[in-house]
């Protein structure tokens, strides 16, 4: 994967973002000149990474074709941190158990 020096709390450059990985992840194909997404690929971040790219890819409505419209990324709200609380209070209950 490359590295994008780009800020993604600035909308011009999520967008540019957006296209770079849409460009470089997302399979395609070429059919009667024009390029069509095989399958959507999956982007995730946090709540607000999420949000920022739905903006972006919303700006994009008006484009010719899908995958000009950056259809090919699905966008999806990954909270890790959610998850690490949630593994770390199991983690201590069972402790908490064993002890007992």
């Amino acid at each position: 994967m490359g590295l994008e020096f780009l800020n993604s709390n600035k909308a011009a450059e999520m967008a540019e973002i957006l296209k770079n990985v849409h460009h470089n992840f997302v399979p395609k194909t070429e059919v009667c000149n024009q390029t069509e997404v095989l399958q959507k690929v999956f982007l995730d971040g946090d709540q607000l990474t999420e949000e920022r790219a739905r903006n972006a890819q919303l700006a994009n409505t008006l484009a010719d074709t899908p995958y000009e419209r950056l259809s090919g990324l699905e966008k999806a709200f990954a909270d890790w941190h959610l998850g690490k609380n949630l593994l770390m209070v199991s983690i201590q209950s069972q402790h908490v158990n064993n002890i007992i």
